[in-house]
């Protein structure tokens, strides 16, 4: 996968994308749950890493694709 810079307007839809997941797939822990936008591959799919903070420890949870092509659809129906 070869990163590229994200474009700002993008950005903002993606974090979007994965707030609602995020508050739908871990609603009892989504205020310990936070993210960081860290790359776009080639095709416009964006790599989000996911982070557990809880009592001062930050535990890596991994991360999440989000395909560019479907995040303004995805914002504008209201799903996930």
């Amino acid at each position: 996968m070869t990163a590229a810079r994200v474009p700002a307007d993008q950005t903002l839809k993606v974090r979007a994308t994965v707030n609602k997941w995020i508050s739908a797939t871990f609603p009892e822990s989504r205020k310990h749950i936070s993210h960081t936008l860290t790359d776009m591959d080639a095709n416009g799919v964006h790599r989000v890493e996911l982070m557990l903070k809880r009592s001062g420890h930050v535990t890596s949870l991994g991360h999440v694709r989000v395909d560019a092509t479907q995040v303004s659809l995805q914002l504008a129906m209201g799903t996930i």
